[in-house]
């Protein structure tokens, strides 16, 4: 049946039966689409916690087949074990042994946990789906819509860039790194800069020159 997948995530989907969230009306596939795009009542995820997710699925659901404890401190511990790299050798090694003590393989675990650009190409390729066309407005006003559409399309292309110059080895370990996507606004008539967040946040953008009242400015 292997030559029926789409690709590695399909087949592990399939291979460890996983599900979506009892409350979602829909397949694995359709969830992963609805959380990636924010569809429905779905908070838009950007593709690595989105991956994260999956694969912590994945452990949870080796955990129950072999009688492990699967508590979410313990997944996420020991998720990092299996496939980070920030995590020191020894806690390294004892996971291992803990889990090779009750019979799991974890290099088999690793293998199997999928990537960040594999569930890039899934959804964008396998699957088709597409922030641009499926993400439609939320409860709030348009202006905070259209920020935040466009700060999540930038993050998916740099993010899917990224992947690419890992795997062409141009720049290792792009693919995991930390992505941050702040938008600033600067003052034309001075150096101030601030993020976009913050300038909602206290009303205006410099205090000396757009838009401060006597108030907000503490003149």
């Amino acid at each position: 049946m292997g030559e029926d997948y789409c690709c590695k995530v399909d087949r592990v989907v399939d291979e460890y039966d996983l599900r979506a969230p009892r409350q979602f009306d829909g397949d694995h596939d359709e969830y992963l689409v609805a959380k990636w795009t924010g569809t429905g009542r779905q908070e838009p995820t950007g593709v690595r916690p989105l991956t994260a997710w999956l694969n912590k699925q994945i452990l949870r659901t080796v955990y129950r087949r072999h009688d492990r404890s699967d508590t979410d401190v313990r997944i996420d511990a020991e998720y990092e074990a299996v496939v980070g790299d920030d995590v020191a050798a020894h806690e390294r090694a004892a996971v291992v042994a803990d889990l090779e003590a009750d019979g799991i393989d974890p290099e088999v675990l690793a293998s199997d946990c999928i990537g960040k650009s594999t569930l890039d190409r899934h959804l964008k390729t396998c699957l088709e789906a597409s922030k641009a066309a499926t993400s439609g407005a939320t409860d709030g006003r348009w202006e905070d819509d259209a920020v935040a559409y466009a700060r999540s399309s930038f993050q998916d292309r740099v993010e899917t860039a990224l992947a690419s110059l890992d795997d062409d080895d141009r720049l290792p370990g792009a693919a995991d790194a930390e992505l941050t996507t702040p938008i600033l606004l600067g003052c034309p008539q001075c150096a101030t800069r601030v993020k976009l967040d913050t300038a909602l946040d206290r009303g205006y953008v410099c205090a000396d020159h757009l838009g401060a009242s006597p108030d907000q400015s503490g003149e």
